[in-house]
């Protein structure tokens, strides 16, 4: 049995979510904080080992107590650690965001002054061998552009983007005919793009535009419209059945796309990779952690036949 390789983003999450209707900014309001275990990258291979596949993260943390949260936490959790490097006397990297009532995003700050100081060249090469022995690798665009430069230079496997931000999606713009696979959403398209992207109609040329630059599959994450794919295996668009709740809407994008990875190292078809995306987004955003607890390729099925059948 082969396995899937990620290297990005490995945090320490610390939500803040208002339990009040009305969110006041520049006020203390009231609301519920936790810490999880985070990163793009870290959160996909998560949801990977609760689908059952064998993965493995190559990441930086500190030597701090955020670190020993991820050691722990990938022990426990069957994330591999073999490319997962600590830093003495550096801060894990942190990401903190602020949740109105629906669970949808305020703000968010990410601090990943390690990722950007160690996660160089010397790290990549360092990390290569397991990287080419992996059927793909899950990336995100918090991998500088000089570090990425030497990952597409000599990683041999398949490279799947999650573009992260809109900040970051514009990093990698120059790197777009490498990635086999890209997963932007609305916002990070217009970022890839540089044009307004706001309809469905909106979201095919501009995936179009991508294919044309060379990326092979497009993956676009449209919120409660759903999601649209075009690429090797065709075109299609898929939704789900309206939803009543949403606590966390921050993970979705992540579980999407590891879903889709997990699809796609089963070689199941177009239509099911759809319905297995999507379900995992609907499993993420009921859950207060960055992976839902949930996530299991059972919770799956019965997403699929109560929101997508």
């Amino acid at each position: 049995m082969g396995y899937i390789a990620g290297i990005g983003g490995a945090n320490a999450d610390i939500h803040g979510h208002g339990t009040a209707a009305t969110f006041n900014l520049r006020d203390s309001n009231q609301g519920k904080v936790h810490i999880t275990p985070g990163g793009v990258t870290r959160n996909m291979l998560e949801t990977l080992a609760r689908l059952g596949a064998t993965v493995e993260l190559c990441s930086v943390i500190g030597d701090d107590a955020f670190g020993k949260l991820l050691q722990d936490d990938c022990a426990e959790k069957g994330i591999g650690q073999q490319c997962l490097k600590v830093i003495p006397g550096s801060d894990t990297a942190t990401y903190l965001d602020v949740l109105d009532a629906d669970g949808d995003m305020i703000v968010a700050l990410c601090d990943g002054t390690i990722r950007d100081e160690h996660m160089d060249g010397v790290f990549i090469k360092d990390c290569l061998t397991l990287l080419n022995g992996a059927d793909l690798v899950l990336l995100d665009a918090n991998i500088g552009p000089k570090a990425l430069e030497v990952l597409i230079e000599n990683c041999t496997a398949p490279l799947y983007m999650d573009p992260v931000s809109i900040g970051l999606a514009e990093r990698i713009c120059p790197f777009l005919p490498s990635f086999d696979t890209i997963k932007p959403n609305m916002q990070e398209l217009e970022a890839l793009l540089g044009t307004p992207v706001k309809n469905l109609d909106a979201v095919k040329v501009g995936a179009k535009k991508l294919l044309d630059e060379g990326v092979k599959n497009v993956w676009v994450s449209m919120g409660v419209d759903g999601l649209y794919y075009i690429g090797e295996k065709g075109e299609l668009a898929g939704r789900r059945k309206k939803m009543t709740e949403c606590v966390n809407a921050t993970g979705a994008g992540d579980a999407t796309m590891a879903a889709i990875a997990w699809c796609q190292s089963q070689n199941m078809p177009l239509s099911e990779t759809m319905n297995v995306a999507l379900a995992a987004g609907i499993i993420a955003i009921g859950s207060d952690f960055s992976v839902s607890p949930e996530t299991s390729p059972a919770k799956i099925e019965e997403v699929i036949e109560e929101y997508l059948v």
